[in-house]
């Protein structure tokens, strides 16, 4: 079963840094589905939040690591 989590980028200066946030992200997480985007601006900063979907397993497995 999937659930969904949502990740938030804090504001930063350009577009550019935005965008290499984004994929450091999704290549820590690969099996993180992504379904929703949303910029966020902040004065001359932009931001996103990030919506996934996620299997509960992987999640889990994510949980059990952090705690060891």
């Amino acid at each position: 079963m999937k659930r969904q989590i949502r990740h938030k980028i804090e504001p930063v200066p350009t577009i550019v840094e935005l965008f290499k946030l984004m994929e450091e992200h999704q290549q820590a997480h690969p099996e993180y589905e992504r379904y929703n985007f949303k910029y966020i601006e902040d004065g001359d900063a932009i931001g996103a939040i990030i919506d996934y979907n996620v299997e509960e397993a992987v999640l889990k497995a994510e949980q059990e690591q952090d705690n060891a």
